[in-house]
C-alpha cells in the first residue's frame, strides 16, 4: 500500500483502517501503563506504613517488628558494653544536641550489668500527619492498667519499653524512635523507678491502703512513699488514677500532720525526742527507721542500749502497727540534731522484733 503525503512534507496520511489498528495498540499500551500503575501502587502500600493507628505487640506485622528488635539489639548491645559513639549512631540530630542522653547511657550501663532487659510493651505508631497526639488506655503485661500519651514527631513512630529482667528494683527504659528522611532514629531515651522490692507503683498504692485499713499509719504513709518513687516509669506511661488512693492519701497527710516534732517517746525515763521517723530498704524489706535525741552520750553505747530496749516497748503505743508485721526496725540515737552543713555522732541500733 502506498503511503500519500499531503499538506506538510513528512506527515504521512493513513487510510482508515491503518488508523483504527494503531489506535488499537495505543488503547493496549495505555491499558498495559495504567495496570503497571496499579501494581506499582499496591506495591508501594504493601511496603508502606499502612493505615494510620497505634499497634500494641502482637499486632505490629512481623516483618516490622523483627525491623525494630533489632535496632534495640543494638541499642542494648551498645549501651552494655558502655559504647557511648555506638549509642550515637542511632541518636537523632536533636536528641545529639544535647548532652542530657549520656547520663541516661550510662545509668543504663549500670542497670545492664545486672541481668538483661526485657521487652515490657512494643508500640508502633502511624500518624496521618507528625503533629497528631495519641492517647491509649491498655494494660501492662502483669495486668495493671496504664494510659499511653505519646505526640508524634514523624509519620512513624516505634516505642519501646524495657527492663532489667531478674531485679526487684527495676528502672523502665523507653526508647522511642522516630523514622526520619535518613533513617530510624531515636529521639528519646528515658530511665526512670519501675519496681521497688518487685511491687510497681500501684501495688505499693495496695499495700498501703491495706496497711491505713489497718490503722498502721506509719508503714501506709512508708508505702505510699515508695509508691510515689516509682508512679511516673515514663512520660509516656501513665498509671491510671485512682480517686480511692487519693482520698486516702488526703486523709493520711491530714493525721500525720497532727504531729509535732520533735515527739517525747512517753514512758522512757530519760525521755528521747523523736525527730524524723522514716524507712530503710535492705533485701528482706522494707523496715521504719526512727532518728531520736538522746540524753545519754552517744559514745555510751550500754546505756544507749538500755534506753533503746525501753523505747521498743512503748513505740507501737505511740505508732499503731510499727511494730507489727516486720522483722526490724532501725534506731538511731543522737546528741544533737544533725544538719546539711556538718556531720554529727550517732549510735545505730537494729531491733530484731522476731526475738520479742
Amino acid at each position: 500500500m502506498k503511503i500519500k503525503l499531503y499538506g506538510l512534507i513528512g506527515l504521512p496520511y493513513y487510510p482508515p483502517i491503518i488508523k483504527r489498528e494503531f489506535s488499537n495498540i495505543k488503547f493496549s499500551i495505555l491499558y498495559v501503563r495504567f495496570l503497571a500503575i496499579l501494581l506499582m501502587a499496591a506495591a508501594l502500600q504493601g511496603c508502606g506504613p499502612g493505615q494510620p493507628g497505634v499497634y500494641k505487640n502482637e499486632a505490629i506485622k512481623s516483618s516490622k517488628r523483627d525491623e525494630f528488635h533489632k535496632l534495640n539489639n543494638q541499642l542494648l548491645d551498645a549501651i552494655k558494653a558502655n559504647k557511648v559513639y555506638a549509642v550515637e549512631d542511632l541518636l537523632s540530630k536533636e536528641l545529639l544536641a544535647n548532652d542530657e542522653y549520656k547520663r541516661t547511657v550510662e545509668l543504663a550501663n549500670v542497670q545492664s550489668q545486672l541481668g538483661n532487659y526485657l521487652l515490657l510493651d512494643e508500640y508502633y505508631i502511624v500518624s496521618d500527619k507528625p503533629s497528631d497526639k495519641h492517647k491509649l488506655d491498655t494494660k501492662a503485661t502483669d495486668g495493671t492498667r496504664y494510659k499511653l500519651y505519646c505526640a508524634t514527631a514523624t509519620e512513624e513512630m516505634y516505642i519501646a519499653f524495657m527492663a532489667p529482667k531478674n531485679q526487684a528494683d527495676k528502672y523502665m527504659l523507653t526508647v522511642v524512635y522516630c523514622k526520619y528522611n535518613y533513617g530510624w532514629r531515636i529521639n528519646n531515651l528515658e530511665l526512670q523507678p519501675y519496681t521497688i522490692m518487685g511491687k510497681t507503683a500501684p501495688e505499693l498504692y495496695k499495700i498501703a491502703l491495706k496497711n491505713y485499713n489497718k490503722g498502721y499509719n506509719i508503714d501506709a504513709f512508708t508505702y505510699l512513699q515508695l509508691a510515689d518513687k516509682c508512679a511516673e516509669p515514663s512520660r509516656l506511661w501513665q498509671y491510671e488514677d485512682d480517686s480511692e488512693i487519693t482520698a486516702f492519701r488526703g486523709k493520711l497527710m491530714d493525721f500525720l500532720n497532727k504531729f509535732h516534732y520533735p515527739l517525747v517517746i512517753s514512758g522512757v525515763p530519760t525521755n528521747p525526742k523523736i525527730f524524723e521517723i522514716t524507712h530503710q530498704t535492705t533485701g528482706e524489706g522494707v523496715f521504719p527507721a526512727i532518728h531520736y535525741i538522746s540524753s545519754i552520750n552517744v559514745r555510751d553505747t550500754t546505756a544507749l542500749k538500755r534506753e533503746n530496749e525501753n523505747i521498743i516497748k512503748v513505740i507501737g503505743k505511740m505508732f499503731n502497727g510499727i511494730d507489727k508485721d516486720k522483722k526490724y526496725i532501725f534506731f538511731s540515737a543522737y546528741n544533737q540534731m544533725p544538719t546539711s552543713k556538718a556531720s554529727v555522732a550517732s549510735f545505730d541500733m537494729t531491733a530484731n522484733l522476731t526475738s520479742k
